[in-house]
Parts: structure tokens; C-alpha cells; sequence
């Protein structure tokens, strides 16, 4: 698939292409970005020390004082106090079992706070996200998705991706 098929496609979904700035109500909006294949050397850690790699590190900082989480193709959303084992599923393993996926599709649906209204997925590369929308597609929320985090107006810093 090519960039506008993805986006056609993200559209399908129910997600609203975020390409421009937007502020969101931080007391019911869920800032979501994925993990990533860079990993620590660690046995467990909260994702912060789980995952290293300068994308997802620049994303934690960026969203201090907001609701977040980074969605794992293991454990589903990964908020940043959790603390979970080190591990390595890349996300073509969902797509090649399709119960594996129902089961994390259920397990995100549970794990979403019950004040949670909105969603923004922030990931720089859409090509690569086609598996982490579908995880997100049957939340009954309000969903965004933004390739920029500054078109997040909440945050106060520098472009990072």
C-alpha cells in the first residue's frame, strides 16, 4: 500500500488525520504511540526502560503531565508505571494469527480508562502502522492520528517526528 491508501484506509477506521495543530482536553484524551524493536538489556521495566530507542524516548518526555501509554504487540497499553517483562513480538506476528489479535483487540478495549474520550495515535511512519490501527478501530472513542506531535497543541517544545 502506498502513503494515500494508508490514509484512505486510516479514514475506513474511524481516525481523523490530525494535520494541523489541535489542543485536546488532557483529563479525557490518551496520547498512543507503539513500541518499539529497540529494547534494553533489562529483564522488566516500565516502558521507559523497556524501550529505547530516540522516537519513543523523545514521546515520553514530550508527554509529561499527559495521559499516555505505548501499545505493545504483547501486553496491549502499556501505561507508564507499569512494569512488564522484556520481550520481543514484532507486530507481523499478529497478522499471521488472527485469534492472537482478537484476544489484544479485547485486552486494549479493557485496558482504555472509562474517562477516556479521545484517543491520538502519534507515529511518524503510517505505512508501518496498519496493524497498530487495526487494534485500535473498534474503540467506541473518538480517535486521531498524527504523524507530527507538534500538531498536538498541548505540547510546548520542538517537532520531534
Amino acid at each position: 500500500m502506498n502513503k494515500e491508501q494508508i490514509h484512505a484506509k486510516v479514514l475506513e477506521m474511524g481516525f481523523e488525520w490530525l494535520n494541523s495543530p489541535k489542543f485536546f482536553d488532557p483529563a479525557t484524551t490518551l496520547f498512543i504511540t507503539p513500541c518499539t524493536a529497540q529494547k534494553s538489556l533489562l529483564k522488566k521495566g516500565t516502558p521507559a526502560q523497556i524501550y529505547t530507542s530516540p522516537r519513543i524516548q523523545k514521546f515520553y518526555s514530550s508527554m509529561r503531565g499527559l495521559q499516555h501509554a505505548t501499545l505493545s504487540d504483547l501486553y496491549g497499553l502499556v501505561f507508564p508505571d507499569n512494569v512488564i517483562e522484556n520481550y520481543d513480538v514484532p507486530p507481523s506476528e499478529l497478522s499471521k494469527c488472527p485469534e492472537k489479535l482478537s484476544q489484544l483487540i479485547d485486552l486494549i478495549a479493557k485496558q482504555v480508562p472509562p474517562h477516556i474520550s479521545t484517543l491520538v495515535f502519534c507515529y511518524a511512519s503510517p505505512l508501518r502502522s496498519v496493524a497498530y490501527f487495526r487494534l485500535l478501530e473498534s474503540l467506541p472513542i473518538k480517535k486521531y492520528y498524527t504523524t507530527k506531535l507538534s500538531y498536538i497543541g498541548n505540547i510546548n517544545n520542538k517537532p520531534l517526528f
